[in-house]
């Protein structure tokens, strides 16, 4: 394996790289391992545990207290609005210090009182300031000192929007907090067209109310919002905003997704997104038309998720065909991650095309989130399509829920 390949394995958190640095010529991947270390290549931000994984490939080095270093600073230079970079070194620092009797308390308790000295957090701030707050109540069991520290952050700041009920359910801690006045909602006004309708408008209410609209919204209420995509001349953020409620209803059957598609199609980048997310979760011969008609478009990976939906064994040459051109990248413009969970769905069924196992191997090869590697592993191991060398790469896998899974076989 050469340089290259090695962070190719690497980034994937492939079990490959395990097996590699335990032979003599580890240092060749040195600088490798350093980039391994210092970013975070999980493609989502939770469940993939890259974090020990870069532990373990450091670990081959003896050199813990240079890493130490180099997380520090590089913690100290990243924004707490990137809590993708920021909890990935903090908790990567953790898995350093865990083992070494080091204390660094005073810098992490310094770092935090700076850190909080402010009125208004992003969802991304929050989680940063959990993971750092996780770090030293985990490694130096301080919670009443960091008790102290954000309840006077909250007497200072009585309207701050830092939220830290992870920290309280987890660590069975309570905050002094002022308490906002919780706006109580009548779920019988979600299907008042009029209430609902006139609602509509306002961007930030549909957005906090999302799943509660989702949930209680009827059909014939659908029905109507839908002819009002037809006929009245809603602005831009009112028809987006009525195809979020319809797409998270799981109320659009063929018949009203027909409406929406002769008259929204290839109208704008959003709306055939929003859409084509529709398509993706029908059943019928006409939908699946469409599948085929997106397959050499910018919308392929909706074409191939709809004929996932839709499969019978005529369409294998195809579906093969069409993932094999997938781009598979950290951005997803090709949408290959919607591609590969709608396959791992695909075995779902009692019937299926035992044919489509190599497309699985291929995303389990190829793809860049570990948290589906391991549900790709599941359905492969089922149908016994992995060899040994396989297995024994996958038991290394940075993923620890595959490893357990594993672990017997």
């Amino acid at each position: 394996m050469n340089t290259k390949e090695f962070l190719w394995h690497a980034k994937r958190g492939h079990g490959e790289c395990i097996l590699e640095l335990l032979k003599e010529n580890r240092f060749n991947y040195l600088k490798q391992v350093n980039r391994i270390v210092l970013n975070n290549y999980a493609f989502l931000n939770n469940n993939e545990y890259r974090s020990f994984y870069a532990y373990e490939l450091a670990s081959h080095y003896n050199m813990d207290n240079i890493y130490i270093k180099l997380l520090i600073e590089k913690i100290k230079k990243t924004s707490l609005e990137n809590s993708y970079m920021f909890t990935y070194l903090i908790d990567t620092l953790y898995f350093f210090l865990k083992k070494k009797d080091l204390n660094y308390e005073s810098i992490f308790l310094k770092m935090l009182i700076k850190k909080v000295d402010k009125n208004s957090f992003s969802r991304e701030e929050c989680l940063s300031i959990s993971a750092l707050i996780s770090l030293i109540i985990d490694l130096y069991n301080r919670k009443e000192k960091i008790t102290e520290i954000i309840n006077h952050h909250y007497f200072l700041q009585p309207c701050s929007t830092l939220e830290l009920s992870d920290i309280e359910m987890n660590y069975n801690i309570k905050f002094i907090k002022k308490q906002k006045d919780i706006e109580k909602i009548d779920l019988t006004l979600f299907n008042n067209y009029s209430f609902l309708i006139n609602k509509i408008k306002d961007k930030e209410w549909v957005l906090h109310n999302l799943p509660l609209i989702s949930t209680y919204i009827c059909k014939s209420t659908i029905e109507k919002l839908i002819q009002d995509i037809e006929k009245k001349p809603l602005n831009y953020d009112n028809k987006i905003n009525i195809l979020k409620i319809i797409y998270f209803s799981n109320l659009c059957d063929t018949k009203l997704f027909k409406k929406l598609f002769i008259n929204f199609y290839r109208c704008d980048e959003t709306f055939d997104k929003m859409l084509l997310e529709i398509a993706c979760s029908l059943r019928s011969k006409s939908i699946k038309n469409i599948g085929y008609q997106l397959l050499n478009s910018k919308y392929s990976s909706y074409g191939i998720r709809i004929i996932l939906k839709n499969y019978n064994y005529s369409d294998y040459k195809v579906i093969k065909k069409s993932i094999s051109h997938l781009k598979i990248d950290y951005e997803n413009k090709s949408g290959w991650f919607e591609v590969e969970n709608e396959l791992i769905m695909y075995f779902n069924k009692r019937k299926i095309d035992y044919r489509l196992l190599n497309e699985m191997k291929y995303f389990l090869k190829n793809g860049l989130s570990s948290m589906t590697r391991y549900n790709l592993t599941k359905i492969l191991i089922k149908y016994c399509f992995l060899n040994d060398s396989e297995i024994k790469n996958l038991k290394l896998d940075a993923n620890v829920q595959i490893r357990k899974f594993l672990k017997s076989k």
